[in-house]
């Protein structure tokens, strides 16, 4: 996903999200807000502005019970935050300044899987994603999107990208890499990339 397409995307739910009675209505506009001026910084030059992050992290303790209350979640929500990690990941492969890019990737990782701190540490595979990543009236099962995410981070955590980044500065080479881990990490991304964009 390109700039423009996120920016098409962040006025699209904006607009919805402003028509919204949900008390969740403020969260979902600073969180547009906030991933949009993430996201626009995430290119080859750019140093990756930490502030940024932070209010995003502080967004996610105070909302935290809300988020949670219910077994469901929009599934609006899981696509902005799944898209935010992955682009941090994939800029990887362009960025001269990676090396940042991944601590920023485990913080940021690390403070949204803590809004769930009970979870299931399940084997995540392409019938799991059919079982389990279920929407029901444009939402996610919570639980789900965690352990989803809880089993890709560790994928990553696992991977040559975090022991020797260096390896992937050649364009393409985070994409066709041999390692285990990146591969099963990639397909995973795209299965459930696929599957959010057909619930949307």
């Amino acid at each position: 996903m390109n700039t423009r397409t996120l920016c098409a995307i962040t006025a699209e739910l904006k607009d919805q999200y402003e028509r919204s009675d949900s008390y969740l209505q403020l969260f979902f506009l600073k969180l547009l807000i906030f991933v949009k001026k993430i996201c626009l910084d995430l290119r080859p030059s750019s140093i990756i502005d930490s502030n940024k992050f932070e209010n995003l992290y502080s967004l996610f303790s105070r909302y935290k019970n809300d988020l949670l209350s219910n077994k469901l979640v929009r599934a609006d929500f899981v696509w902005i935050l799944f898209y935010t990690s992955n682009s941090m990941i994939v800029q990887c492969n362009y960025s001269k300044h990676n090396r940042q890019l991944l601590e920023e990737w485990e913080k940021y990782n690390q403070a949204l899987l803590s809004l769930q701190e009970e979870y299931n540490p399940e084997e995540v595979d392409d019938k799991w994603i059919e079982s389990n990543i279920i929407y029901e009236d444009g939402r996610a099962i919570t639980s789900d999107f965690f352990t989803f995410l809880r089993y890709q981070y560790s994928l990553l955590n696992q991977s040559e990208l975090m022991t020797n980044p260096n390896k992937f500065t050649e364009i393409g080479s985070l994409f066709k890499s041999e390692d285990n881990n990146l591969r099963d990490y990639w397909k995973l991304s795209r299965k459930v990339q696929n599957r959010l964009i057909s619930n949307k």
